[in-house]
């Protein structure tokens, strides 16, 4: 494997990672601060770059991914 390849799976590796982080954020700012959506919000919108960012990573592995946005964590 290549370096630049080996480069690219760590940081989809660190990519997954965050995403997981954001969900467990946004599961428990639903839980806790359910009446400030600002809260939860702000994780949502940084998950929903970090799925970007994968997405584009993933076009180098000559993989489509389509997301549906929907506002909530899986």
């Amino acid at each position: 494997m290549t370096s630049q390849k080996e480069r690219l799976l760590l940081e989809i590796s660190d990519l997954l990672e965050q995403i997981d982080n954001a969900n467990e954020q946004i599961s428990l700012h639903r839980k806790t601060h359910s009446h400030l959506p600002v809260m939860y919000g702000q994780y949502e919108q940084l998950r929903n770059e970090y799925l970007n960012q994968l997405v584009s990573l993933l076009k180098n592995f000559d993989v489509t991914v389509k997301i549906p946005r929907t506002d909530r964590a899986a």
